[in-house]
């Protein structure tokens, strides 16, 4: 269980070396320019070594090999004994808020590597691809969902991700470089970390270099869901030869939701949670930049349980109907949109169900049937009741298992949904466990395979009362990886 490695702004552990990561942007001894200067990505100028852009160790106990152990301290990066001085330029910004080294934005220069560069191009068969990608252009692969992720091991010291962004409706994705994920030290502690990647209009991203000489690996993670548009794979660059990726993850599941499995604000910064003073939410309109597919409870429950997993997922989407009653804007129900390639896009090619058979599909919708909406308070829009939200939900079971015959069903209750608001009457969280438990019992009389269970109550310390990554954790812990083990026997 990766239970050490969360960027939520819990845990970022030791790379495992005296010798500080250098990361460009960010650099050691004493600079004593404090200037403001351009961030990355759109973030304000802020003073170089403020608290507001590198939260710095707390003490140098605190300070593990290179990087701050965020378990007894504020998030950051430091050496022995001093930390290192955060400082912005126009490329990067070093952003400890919540885990990450950097975010790069536009053409950046190439970091100095010991060894020569070499070119992996996106076609090669070491490259391990997940989740729904378009592969119609081989040298460039395309991809719109959250989570999709890319992943390389590589014998060097240096990696430089090639990628580009849509930027659809001039807004931006935004990517992590998770860097040794699954690698673990001698005591079992974890030592990955990861890299928030801010596109711009570049293709050439040098993501870190100086890492210890040996065996590594990279993997590219898009953040944000399907709605923000999709983004263009190129390869990647290393100082060292590419290696063979090793043994495929046997066990598979699909995780398909709304806005909470595609971790809208999960990854506020020290996830203070939101309050009406707070821009974070509001950065890039949507608060994007704090959305991570990676951290989200399905994510968490495949890593600990070593499977690989697709997420597919919508904010705001339903089975029966969506958040939203705005005619302008795209009211297809889960149902409608899960054969295609590209969620958000009506005119998109049909999705091949076969390319990825799940041993089990989690179903964790519902939040956006039950909810009163977007209505106003004085038009609200009729209640979903059990009995106008089961049949649907079990017509749409029953497509699944006619693409997936074999695989388990998990439904979920919602970490959002309350009773008792606006109205006493209201009973949105009572109604939806009620569905999912009548659902399990319908098919409990037609063989099984589907199997009900609610989740922890979530306070919704992220944008917009969607969990925090620390409660995605919890949801992972405490419920997925429980269901998971004693349905799946993992």
């Amino acid at each position: 269980m990766l239970r050490s490695f969360t960027r939520s702004g819990a845990f970022l552990l030791a790379l495992g070396v005296v010798t500080p990561v250098v990361v460009a942007g960010c650099s050691t001894g004493d600079d004593d320019d404090d200037s403001s200067t351009g961030g990355g990505a759109g973030m304000p100028g802020t003073p170089a070594g403020s608290v507001d852009d590198c939260h710095q160790c707390m003490k140098a106990a605190d300070c593990k090999s290179g990087f701050c152990n965020a378990v007894t301290s504020e998030l950051g990066v430091c050496t022995l004994p001093d930390v290192l001085d955060c400082k912005l330029d126009d490329t990067r910004t070093l952003r400890g808020l919540s885990g990450k080294a950097f975010s790069a934005e536009g053409s950046v220069p190439t970091p100095p590597t010991p060894g020569s560069p070499v070119a992996v191009t996106a076609d090669d068969p070491n490259i391990v691809y997940s989740g729904r990608i378009d592969f119609t252009k081989l040298e460039s692969p395309r991809f719109s969902s959250p989570g999709v992720s890319v992943r390389a091991r590589f014998d060097g010291t240096s990696v430089v991700v090639k990628f580009k962004d849509e930027f659809r409706y001039g807004k931006r994705n935004y990517y992590d470089a998770v860097i040794d994920e699954g690698k673990v030290a001698a005591d079992g502690s974890s030592l990955a970390f990861s890299i928030k990647l801010t596109p711009g209009t570049a293709t050439y991203y040098p993501v870190i270099s100086g890492l210890p000489k040996g065996e590594h690996s990279i993997t590219f993670v898009k953040r944000s869901e399907a709605n923000i548009g999709y983004g263009d794979f190129f390869g990647f660059e290393f100082d060292g030869p590419i290696l063979d990726p090793g043994p495929k993850r046997a066990r598979k599941i699909e995780i398909i939701g709304d806005s909470i499995s595609c971790g809208v604000g999960d990854d506020l910064p020290l996830h203070k949670g939101q309050n009406p003073d707070d821009t974070y939410c509001k950065e890039d309109d949507w608060g994007v930049p704090y959305h991570d597919a990676y951290l989200t409870f399905g994510a968490v429950a495949a890593r600990a349980l070593d499977a690989e997993y697709h997420v597919t997922a919508v904010s705001g989407i339903g089975v029966t109907r969506v958040y939203s009653s705005n005619a302008s804007y795209d009211l297809r129900t889960m149902p409608e949109v899960y054969d295609k390639l590209y969620l958000e896009d009506t005119a998109s090619p049909a999705w091949d169900t076969s390319r990825y058979v799940p041993d089990v599909v989690v179903i964790a919708l519902g939040t956006n049937d039950f909810s009163p909406g977007d209505n106003p308070t004085d038009m609200p829009r009729e209640q979903m009741t059990v009995e106008k939200f089961v049949p649907p939900y079990e017509d749409f079971i029953d497509t699944l298992m006619g693409y997936y015959p074999d695989a388990e069903f998990v439904l979920l209750s919602s970490p959002m949904l309350s009773d008792d608001w606006p109205d006493p009457s209201f009973k949105y969280k009572t109604s939806l466990e009620e569905s999912i438990a009548q659902i399990e019992a319908d098919y409990a009389k037609k063989g099984g395979k589907v199997h009900a269970f609610n989740v922890y109550d979530a306070a919704g310390q992220g944008c917009g009362t969607h969990p925090s990554a620390l409660e995605h954790q919890k949801i992972a812990d405490m419920n997925l990886i429980p269901a998971l083990r004693e349905v799946m026997g993992w």
